[in-house]
């Protein structure tokens, strides 16, 4: 995950909506780590690096294509856009509340 916020509003954040920080490999909280905010790239670069995987094995999601998703697509992550639908990114969420049942179909379909 990489995100603008702090990690402990993070952890708070993901709790309401249904999902543990371990459903994340890493949570890179540019402010707490990396010093830039979105939509500079370091942060998402960050997270490229302490995977290893090729950008396309990473999925964005976010809800603002301009400072969430563009630059994450520009590193060639696949983008998953929240709240409304657009032809840019590879799939769209009408609501953050669908990301949990999302997340666990990823997961168990291998996506």
């Amino acid at each position: 995950m990489v995100t603008n916020t702090s990690y402990n509003d993070v952890l708070a954040r993901l709790e309401i909506i249904g999902l543990n920080d371990m459903v994340f490999e890493k949570i890179i909280s540019a402010p707490d780590m990396v010093g830039k905010l979105k939509p500079d790239p370091a942060s998402f670069k960050a997270a490229l690096k302490h995977t290893g995987l090729k950008p396309t094995e990473h999925l964005m999601i976010g809800d603002r294509f301009e400072k969430d998703l563009l630059p994450a697509k520009e590193l060639g992550m696949r983008t998953c856009l929240v709240g409304s639908q657009s032809g840019e990114v590879d799939c769209s969420l009408n609501e953050v509340y669908d990301l949990a049942e999302f997340m666990i179909k990823s997961v168990c379909l291998g996506a």
